[in-house]
């Protein structure tokens, strides 16, 4: 989990301030995964951080989603070109895929227990968190 918080804050994904009177931080919650190789063996244990996007009001929090997803389609159709001209294909997993664009409205998230500042003060998101209407689906 210490990663994940490191990560998100050298991504500059949230930045602390106080709550407006008139707003509502949205909770999260931790997302725990335990990495197998091939032979079934842990290799890593990988926690995320989810946004409970599910508590934003439309029109306050968001106001269009958009996920960009390949058809089931064209996925099995890009692969029987490689099987036909016996071409490699290769996978890649991309690290923070969803948390490179701007957020143009205003979210509030509370502290995380034990990376609190000490303080009352909130997360403002700058960028968009897992979970969100406008981010991708985890």
């Amino acid at each position: 989990m210490d990663k994940e918080i490191t990560q998100l804050e050298n991504t500059s994904i949230w930045e602390l301030t106080e709550l407006p009177a008139d707003c509502k931080p949205i909770k999260y919650k931790w997302v725990l995964n335990v990495k197998q190789d091939h032979t079934g063996a842990i290799t890593r244990y990988k926690g995320c951080l989810v946004a409970k996007g599910f508590s934003q009001i439309p029109g306050i929090n968001f106001t269009e989603t958009f996920v960009p997803v390949v058809q089931l389609e064209t996925f099995w159709t890009l692969i029987a070109i490689a099987v036909y001209y016996k071409l490699d294909i290769h996978t890649m997993d991309v690290v923070e895929a969803y948390l490179d664009s701007e957020l143009n409205k205003m979210i509030y998230m509370e502290q995380l227990p034990g990376y609190e500042d000490g303080t009352n003060h909130i997360y403002r998101l700058c960028r968009p968190l897992y979970g969100l209407k406008q981010s991708g689906v985890i």
